[in-house]
């Protein structure tokens, strides 16, 4: 099977829909960051959200939530990883439409890591000093996780477990099953 060019760059980093007849395809270029929704098997593509000069910000992390569909991502400043304001985006999917919206969540850095519940409410992120946060994306509210701390030089995989009521997190040759509280 051969497949085009998708995304600006050829596209870096690819995501199945939860409808299962799609793809989300993030990818970047001199000239501008983007997420397409790529139809399969046509491979008819669509940009759903995008950044160009003279804006000079950047999409990151393109994440789906199982449960819901929506999209979100990370926009931060394309020239720095560290300090000023990252705000989330999230694309909502209703039926064939989208609608982009900025929620209330800013953060003073791009994470480490992140992955969003299977609801699509939350957010796990793990901040570049170690600290595992969860983000509460209708409200904006953000706290701490206790009993993991992160490395700082180590690679964290974060994700989703027991149906949004823990978070599976893997540095190095360990791996943590961390029970969440959503509701406080």
């Amino acid at each position: 099977m051969s497949v085009k060019n998708l995304g600006p760059g050829g596209g870096s980093r690819a995501t199945w829909a939860t409808d299962g007849r799609s793809f989300y395809v993030y990818g970047s270029s001199a000239s501008e960051t983007r997420v397409d929704l790529v139809e399969w098997p046509s491979l008819n593509a669509r940009i759903l959200l995008a950044y160009r000069p003279p804006d000079q910000y950047g999409l990151r992390y393109p994440l789906v939530a199982e449960d819901s569909g929506d999209l979100i991502c990370f926009v931060a400043p394309s020239d720095q990883h560290r300090g000023g304001e990252v705000e989330v985006r999230r694309v909502r999917r209703v039926g064939s439409e989208f609608k982009a919206e900025r929620t209330k969540l800013s953060l003073n850095e791009v994470p480490w890591s992140a992955a969003i519940s299977p609801d699509g409410r939350s957010l796990a992120i793990v901040r570049r000093d170690g600290k595992l946060i969860v983000c509460d994306l209708q409200t904006g509210a953000k706290r701490a996780v206790t009993g993991f701390e992160a490395d700082r030089n180590a690679t964290v995989g974060l994700e989703w477990a027991l149906g949004g009521q823990a978070i599976l997190v893997a540095e190095k040759s360990k791996v943590w099953l961390i029970p969440v509280d959503r509701q406080k």
